[in-house]
Order: structure tokens, then sequence, then C-alpha cells
């Protein structure tokens, strides 16, 4: 099992990996909305039932994926919408 230290590298390695389509694009983004938060901030809890490499890299494809499909720019921040994404999971 990842520790929550552990989750947050891999958690950053995915979002500063290279992007291979318009949703993956997103990962720049969402890695400025978590790079300067300390690890113990309340926002990386989402992590903690997480278990896996895998679990982690599919959190982040179903937030890209979210964000093409749902985001309205003119209506809200893309921080806003990661925020809302992590209390509400949609």
């Amino acid at each position: 099992m990842l520790t929550l230290s552990q989750k947050i590298i891999f958690l950053k390695e995915i979002l500063n990996a290279p992007h291979e389509n318009y949703a993956e694009s997103f990962k720049t983004e969402i890695g400025f909305f978590f790079e300067d938060l300390e690890e113990d901030h309340i926002l990386f809890h989402f992590l903690n039932p997480l278990n896996t490499k895998e679990e982690i890299e599919a959190w982040v494809e179903k937030l890209c994926s979210r964000i093409v499909l749902k985001h309205d720019p003119p209506q809200e921040s893309l921080n806003d919408f990661i925020i809302d994404f992590l209390e509400f999971g949609y």
C-alpha cells in the first residue's frame, strides 16, 4: 500500500508526463493547481481511498475527461472546477 507521500509523488509524475491527446493537455493546469499545496493539505485527502498507481492514474483520466465534457470556462475557473470534482466527484 502506498503512503500519502508516495501517492502525491506519483500524482505529480502523472501530471508532468507528456500529453498524448486533448484531454491530457489539462494535466499541466491540474498540476499547477496541486503544485503549491503542502503534503498535509486537505485537498490531497481524495488520495486516501486510492490504493494503487493505476487507481490514481484512472482518477486523473476521469478528471481530464470531465474537464473536456463539463467545464464551462466563461462560468467557472478551472481551479473551481477541480475543487468541485474533488468534493463531489462529478
